[in-house]
Parts: structure tokens; sequence; C-alpha cells
């Protein structure tokens, strides 16, 4: 019975907390869990703004997409407009070539009346020809007179109608001179409305610029927007923590609730017992009636508190209500948290397909780069060939330079080449080579690089002093000859080279002097 009853006060108390919502706010508050109904309305404007802003941007992303069907429909016009140029700059050419082809003519048919009148000059001398020999011959003159005259009007009928052929090449020149005329008029008004086109294609990119500044607003307010969203993300969490809070303070009171119902059992073990003292006070009533008395008013005391007991149980009952109720709506609340993290994760993860679709582009982009960057090596490597290449024969056919020079000046050249087990020079077995002038009893060391750098400065001094303690012979002066200094700071080359007794010299210094 006593479990029955405990049963039965725990789903009253489940309902309590699921009805009556102040039932449920006082037992929130006892366990100190504050509303979160603020927040979800916080979230709910929040999901609204977020709304509002992302139709602003589809209709701003629709302008955009309006100006460029615009931008399009207009390059298209000019595509036409430009095709019509073209067909009437072919047909310009076209007409072009028809008036050279006349002007050839007109050019052969002045030609051809040359040819004529060249020949009427001919006929006309043969006539004076005649004339002369008139007196040798008066019957040959008649027939050369006629002769001439048929001959000329020969001429003259063929002069008419190359004067005919020239007119009318000269009408055909005309008519082309209007044609040139109407296409010329005709270019300016395609002048005019290529300007006007242009005109219109620069409008059309101020708006164009004007619709991508706003793309960039739009953009800046969906990252602010983003921002929200995290903000948000991060009070949806606390809420999750307060939800979990409201779980644990819910058990916490069902562990009140099993305690009062112990504390309940217990009394009703106690009336039981109370009942079987009654029954043997009954037994007794004949020995002692003073004690029934007594029992009696403690009986009445006993169901005085009983009483007050069920009312106390009544009123707990009423506050499980109002928990319960408030329980249920706790539930719809999360329902509607679920609804909108359901939403957000739907968005959540349209951004994550856009990331992986970004990390695609870079990962193609990482592998152009490293395409990019093997063909620099490469390239970096046959250049870094082609300057050793070049400063090692450039070293020798400068070095066989000095050597003509200095051996035309009086010098000698000493090529000197030695085994350095012990590694002086190197810190390793290596052979070394030293080249040596000497004129008179000067000794000079001449050592001669494509480059020169820190290192080859004391390499060279390490030779210097091998060979002096080899040959025991003392060199008087140590030059380095060298195009340039391979390093930024050719001021400290150029120092330690003098500490050490070194003297660079550049091979515009060396030919200057021998010269």
């Amino acid at each position: 019975m006593g479990g029955q009853a405990n049963r039965v006060s725990k789903d009253e108390l489940l309902r309590l907390l699921r009805e009556d919502e102040e039932f449920r706010l006082a037992v929130m508050g006892l366990l100190g869990i504050t509303d979160i109904q603020s927040s979800l309305r916080q979230l709910i404007s929040a999901v609204n703004r977020l709304t509002e802003a992302q139709s602003k941007s589809v209709n701003a992303l629709q302008g955009v997409a309006e100006g460029e069907a615009r931008l399009t429909e207009m390059l298209g016009k000019v595509t036409d407009m430009l095709a019509k140029i073209n067909e009437m700059i072919m047909d310009l050419a076209e007409t072009l070539s028809r008036t050279i082809d006349m002007v050839e003519r007109l050019a052969k048919g002045q030609e051809e009346l040359g040819n004529t009148i060249r020949q009427l000059a001919d006929v006309q001398r043969v006539t004076w020809d005649a004339v002369k020999q008139l007196i040798d011959g008066e019957g040959k003159i008649l027939d050369l007179l006629r002769q001439s005259l048929e001959s000329q009007g020969r001429l003259w009928q063929e002069v008419k109608s190359l004067q005919e052929q020239v007119k009318a090449l000269q009408e055909g020149q005309n008519n082309v001179l209007a044609e040139i005329r109407k296409l010329t008029e005709n270019q300016a008004g395609l002048l005019q409305e290529i300007k006007r086109l242009a005109d219109e294609q620069e409008r059309i990119w101020r708006e164009v610029n004007a619709l991508k500044e706003v793309e960039s607003k739009l953009l800046e307010e969906n990252n602010r927007l983003w921002q929200e969203v995290k903000a948000l993300r991060e009070s949806q969490e606390k809420l999750w923590e307060e939800v979990k809070a409201l779980r644990e303070g819910y058990e916490a009171v069902r562990v009140d609730v099993n305690k009062l119902w112990e504390e309940n059992n217990k009394l009703w073990q106690e009336v039981r017992a109370l009942r079987e003292a009654q029954n043997k006070l009954l037994e007794e009533n004949n020995k002692i009636w003073q004690e029934i008395k007594a029992l009696r008013e403690g009986y009445e005391g006993l169901r005085t508190d009983v009483n007050k007991l069920w009312e106390e149980n009544n009123k707990i009952w009423q506050e499980i209500r109002k928990i319960n109720e408030n329980i249920e709506k706790i539930w719809q609340e999360i329902s509607a948290l679920r609804e909108v993290q359901n939403k957000l994760l739907e968005e959540n993860n349209r951004i994550w397909q856009e990331i992986k679709a970004l990390r695609e582009e870079e990962t193609r982009l990482r592998e152009g780069q490293d395409r990019l960057w093997e063909r620099y090596d490469r390239l970096d490597r046959k250049l870094s060939a082609i300057g050793a290449r070049w400063g090692v024969l450039s070293e020798d056919a400068f070095r066989r330079t000095v050597e003509e020079l200095l051996s035309g000046a009086g010098y000698r050249v000493e090529k000197w080449s030695y085994n350095d087990s012990e590694g002086y020079v190197f810190g390793y077995s290596s052979v070394v080579d030293l080249d040596v002038v000497v004129k008179d009893d000067k000794a000079l060391a001449v050592e001669i690089k494509s480059s020169v750098s820190r290192g080859d400065v004391v390499v060279f001094k390490r030779i210097i002093e091998l060979y002096e303690r080899v040959t025991g012979r003392r060199l008087d002066a140590r030059y380095l000859v060298t195009y340039f200094i391979g390093e930024r700071d050719e001021k400290a080359v150029t120092e330690l080279a003098n500490s050490l007794g070194i003297r660079i010299v550049y091979p515009e210094e060396l030919t200057r002097r021998q010269a």
C-alpha cells in the first residue's frame, strides 16, 4: 500500500510540474534556475533578423543578376552593331575594289588613247612625208593623201570611241566618289553610334561597380549576421546548460518527494501502531478508563495532525501539478529550440559544403602553386648550372688573359699545386692551387674568381699561409681579382680582406693599370 501511494504521489508530482506554471516557477526558483524565455526571445529575434538579412541578400543578388542580364543584352547589341559595321566595311572594301578596277581600266584607256595619239602623230608624220614627196610624184600624192585621210578618219573614230570610254569611266568614277561619300557619312553615323554604345557601356560598368559595392556591403552584413549566429549558438549552449541544471533540479525534487513519501509511510506505520494500541486499550477498557480517556484525547490530537498532514499533502500535489505544467511548457520551448537547432544545423551543413568547395579550390591552387614551384626550381637549377659554367669559363678566360698581359709586361706566372693531406685549408685532404706572379725578386699571390665571399677570402688566406710554410718563401703582396662581391655587405668583405693583408682588385682596375 505504501509503494502504491508513493507511485501515485510521483505521478501527481510530475503532473503538477507539467500543468501548474506557478508551482514549476517556484521549484525553478528554489533550484536556482533562471527564466530562459528572455533568452529564447532573443534567439528568435536574432533568427528573424538573420532571415531578413538573407532575404535582402537574395534581393540584392537578384538585382546584380538583372544588371548582369542588362549588361549582357547591351553587349549583345554592341556585338550586333559591330557585326553590321564589319559588313559595311566589307561593302566599302568591295566598292573601293571596284573603284580601283575602274581606275585601272581608266588608266589602261588613257594609255590606249596615248598610243592612238602617237599613232596619229606617226600618220601625220607620214602625211607630211607624203607632202614632201608631192614634188616627186603627184600620182602617189593623191593615193597617199587618200590613205592618210582614211587612216586619219579611222583614228578620229577611235579617238572618239576612246573619249566616250573616258567619259563613261569618269561617270563611273563620279558614281564611286558619290558612293564613297555616302559610306563616309554612314561611317560618321556609325562612329556616333559606337560612341553612344561606349557611353552606355561605361554607364553599365558604373552600375556594375555600384552593384559590386552593394554586394560587398551585403557580404559584410552576412558576416555580421554569422557573428550573431555564433553568439546565438553560445546562448544556445548556455540554454542547454540551464536545461541540464533544470534536469538535475528535477532529479533533486524527485529525491525530496521520495523522502517525503518515506516520512508519510513512517506516519502510516505509526498510525497502525496507534490502532493496535487502541485495540489493546479497548481490551483493557475495564482496567484503565482514565488511560482510555487520555488515549482518546491523544487520538483526537493525532487526527487533527493527520488532517493537517492531508491538507499539506494536497498543497504539495497542487504544487506538483504546477511543476508538471511548467515542465510541459519547458518541453515545448525545448522543441522550438530543437527546430531552430535543426535549421542552424542545415545552415551549418551548407556552410561546410561551401568550406569543402573552398578547400578543394585551395587544394587545386596549391597543386598549381607546387607545379609552379617545381618549374621555378628546375629553372633555378638550370640558371645556377649556367651561372656556374659561365663563372668557370670566365675565370679561365680571364686568367689566360691576365697571364698573357703579365707575360708581355715581363712577369712570370707560376702555378703552385700542393696536396694538402693534413687538411689545413678545407679541414680535409684536398689538392690546392695558387697562382704566383714573379718579377725580379718579388713574388705576388694572385687568385682570380668570378665572385668573392667571406669564405673565399679566408680560404685564400689559408692557401697563402700553407704556401709560405711549405716553400719557405714569403709573398710580397696578395691580390684577389674578382668581377663582383657575392654578398650584400660588400664593405664587410673588403674590410675582412684588408685586415688579412689581401687586396681585392676588379678586372677594370687591372686592365686600366696595365694600359
